[in-house]
């Protein structure tokens, strides 16, 4: 005769678990609008240290451009070339600006508290450059470097 005893086996299974930490990329500019004021070409280039200021919030490395398609042009349809404009990070020597994109900073992730970046300006008229109010728009953008 048999006996059937029923056995406890103590037993693992794995469970697989999976996620996917998408890349995190934010940009703040704190200033959306800036006015130099009245310029004058007999003093010299106009700097404006800290123009731009913002932080950058990134879980990857990034890199930070801004962009322009257009000169300064005034109300009365006179252009002023974009490479007049200048820009700098750090204190480094200053750059000018160009049409499409310019490199201005990268780095590594940030810390939740974000990173803190300022771009100072320079802007060199010349006599011959025609009097009016003169404008143009820089576009910002991070992105994965």
């Amino acid at each position: 005769m048999l006996l059937w005893i029923p056995l406890l086996i103590c037993g693992q299974t794995p469970v697989e678990i999976n996620f996917s930490n998408r890349e995190a990329l934010a940009l703040e500019i704190t200033v959306k609008d800036l006015y130099i004021g009245l310029v004058n070409p007999a003093t010299g280039p106009i700097e404006i240290p800290g123009a731009i200021e913002g932080k950058i919030y990134a879980n990857t490395n990034w890199v930070l451009i801004s962009s322009t398609q257009e000169d300064f042009i005034s109300l009365e349809g006179n252009t002023i070339p974009i490479n007049r404009l200048k820009w700098r990070v750090g204190g480094k020597d200053y750059s000018p600006f160009k049409m499409g994109d310019v490199h201005l900073l990268e780095g590594n992730p940030t810390s939740e508290d974000g990173m803190y970046f300022s771009v100072d300006l320079m802007l060199d008229l010349k006599w011959k450059d025609e009097a009016g109010e003169y404008s143009t728009k820089l576009m910002f953008t991070v992105m994965k470097q």
